[in-house]
């Protein structure tokens, strides 16, 4: 998969989840996040997207030795 990826990046087992949780909150922030969907499908939506409040790219970034370079 690593050779046909545009970017890739290795993940860490410990610091997956911060990884994931920064992305999310990144779509969220930025419009990205399919509402419509979240809204129908999904439940305590809120709660999660207050639950990613800390994982900002800068955490991740420190956290996982990344750059927080979007675009």
């Amino acid at each position: 998969m690593a050779e046909r990826a545009d970017l890739f990046l290795r993940t860490n087992a410990s610091t997956d989840l911060i990884l994931a949780s920064a992305l999310s909150r990144y779509m969220f922030d930025h419009g990205y996040a399919d509402q419509e969907f979240l809204d129908k499908w999904v439940n305590n939506v809120d709660e999660y997207r207050a639950s990613l409040e800390p994982f900002t790219l800068e955490f991740a970034e420190q956290n996982r030795r990344l750059q927080a370079r979007v675009g």
